[in-house]
């Protein structure tokens, strides 16, 4: 799930990017702030008693970056062929 912002409306800021994300797999559901690596930082909360986690995802956005800044929601799911 991608959301788009223009990277003129947050250029040179810090950001912070949330969302509750439930899976069977924990290590499963993560964020992605796209094209940002340097500076990031991330948590996630335990799991309440429904199983949902809270996650963050924090990075400061470089002053120059052009077009859209994406924010991502994704399911991530290691591949192994055994």
């Amino acid at each position: 799930l991608d959301q788009p912002v223009p990277a003129k409306d947050i250029a040179g800021k810090t950001v912070t990017f949330g969302a509750w994300i439930k899976s069977n797999d924990t290590d499963t559901g993560n964020l992605e702030i796209v094209g940002v690596y340097h500076g990031t930082t991330s948590t996630v909360s335990p799991p309440d008693e429904h199983g949902w986690r809270f996650h963050t995802m924090t990075a400061p956005i470089p002053a120059d970056m052009k077009g859209d800044v994406v924010f991502r929601l994704r399911a991530f799911i290691q591949y192994s062929p055994e």
